[in-house]
């Protein structure tokens, strides 16, 4: 199920533009489309776009959740991997929420531009997720780690390939859109999108930690990309391919078990997704092996430490483990 709604508060005008957003569904891309194909009258898979009124300018939102079935609310799916995996693993509803916040004297434009980013830059690559651990066929750990793997994936500003796929369906819109009543709204949606594009793709890749040594031929070629939209339309086709982010490189090894590796890196304060895929990789250990480990044994170990040293509040237990 896919629902759109806006606070009673948000200006007509900036309804109607995320109206028009979402009539142009077509327009999307390919990604995207299939996404909205499989969320209508899905039972299980849901998108919701809310418009709320608050905030001084435009900006959004993108949140993946998971759920018992008929839940009244979902638990963010970081969360319940972490928390609750056998949530994901179980029969349950999922769902996208994808906010706009349109406070007073928001421009209907840029709030459209704002929904279109959310949608190419967030929910795609979401609905991949979605899709995968929706099958039975994979096994436990097999769909942990399709979680594992999406939670763990670079910042999305930075993701040329979606990025791409933003501008060109702002093209495709406004090709969409020519002669009709919403021409205008379709020029200058493809115009802010591609301004938003640049920007924020530029502010993301070349600022640490993201800069890598060729973040400004990245930034070029997304920037030459978009020259060639305004100048041949929405299939225009660079003859160089988008550089590629160089690979990251690992950690140095530690020597020892899994139970040494884990508590070594949790010493380390590595972000316990980057431990579990680590384990994963050296010792062949599963999501939820890992998992079990780090909660009942290594943590419960960490925290006999903190009595000693008079911390007996959760919250100082926090931040004596974080």
């Amino acid at each position: 199920m896919m629902k759109f709604s806006g606070q009673p508060a948000v200006p007509a005008a900036v309804k109607s533009s995320l109206q028009s957003l979402i009539d142009n569904r077509k327009s999307f891309s390919p990604q995207l489309r299939e996404f909205l194909d499989l969320v209508d009258g899905n039972p299980t898979c849901h998108l919701f776009i809310d418009a709320l009124a608050s905030g001084v300018d435009e900006h959004g939102s993108t949140g993946v959740f998971v759920s018992p079935p008929q839940a009244p609310q979902g638990t963010l799916i970081a969360e319940a991997l972490l928390l609750e995996p056998q949530m994901i693993l179980a029969p349950h509803e999922s769902f996208i929420k994808v906010t706009v916040m349109a406070g007073p004297g928001t421009d209907p434009g840029q709030a459209a531009v704002t929904l279109l980013h959310e949608l190419e830059l967030h929910v795609a690559p979401a609905s991949d997720l979605l899709r995968e651990i929706s099958q039975d066929v994979r096994s436990d750990d097999a769909r942990l780690g399709l979680v594992l793997a999406y939670l763990r994936r670079p910042d999305e500003h930075v993701a040329l390939d979606r990025q791409e796929q933003y501008v060109r369906s702002a093209a495709r819109i406004r090709l969409a859109t020519v002669g009709s009543s919403v021409h205008d709204w379709g020029v200058s949606l493809m115009t802010d999108a591609c301004a938003d594009a640049l920007e924020q793709f530029a502010a993301y890749e070349t600022t640490p930690p993201n800069r890598v040594a060729n973040s400004l031929e990245r930034t070029r070629w997304l920037a030459a990309l978009v020259e060639a939209l305004r100048s041949h339309g929405p299939e225009a086709v660079l003859q160089a391919q988008p550089p590629t982010r160089p690979a990251v490189h690992a950690r140095p090894a530690v020597d020892g078990d899994l139970f040494t590796l884990v508590a070594f890196r949790t010493f380390q304060r590595v972000d316990p997704l980057d431990i579990i895929d680590e384990a994963r990789t050296v010792h062949g250990a599963t999501v939820l092996g890992v998992l079990d480990l780090y909660r009942h044994r290594i943590v419960p170990a960490l925290l006999a430490q903190a009595g000693p040293l008079g911390l007996t509040d959760t919250i100082q237990q926090t931040f004596f483990l974080t």
